[in-house]
Formats: C-alpha cells, structure tokens, sequence
C-alpha cells in the first residue's frame, strides 16, 4: 500500500493504494482506501488499547511498586 495525497475544498486529503500492479505490469489499482477511514479506525484502535495500560501505569506510579 502506498500514500497519495490530493487536494479537495482547500484541504490534503490522503488516501493508501494498493498499485504494485499498476506499477510493475501497467495493470489497474486493486484497492484503494479514504486515509481518513483508516487514520480513524487506527486512532481508535490505539486509544482503546492504551487506555488500560495507562491506567496500569498510573496505578503502578501510585503505589510506588
């Protein structure tokens, strides 16, 4: 997958392609996907993940162990 970028209504906006056969043999693009679809279930992902491990920190840091 590979990052193109464009520009819509004054923003960048950017979104992953997968075009390693449009590269390597002049075929078609197989995938191609909003950036901002996957920047959100990413951001999302990571956050959920975090959440208790910062707590487990924290929990940590407080009793000093």
């Amino acid at each position: 997958m590979g990052v193109r970028y464009s520009v819509a209504y004054k923003r960048v906006s950017p979104s992953y392609v997968c075009q390693e056969a449009a590269v390597r043999r002049a075929g078609k693009v197989c995938q191609h996907v909003a950036g901002s679809v996957v920047d959100q279930a990413i951001s999302d992902l990571l956050l959920e993940l975090m959440q208790p491990m910062t707590l487990e920190v924290a929990l940590r840091g407080s009793t000093g162990s």
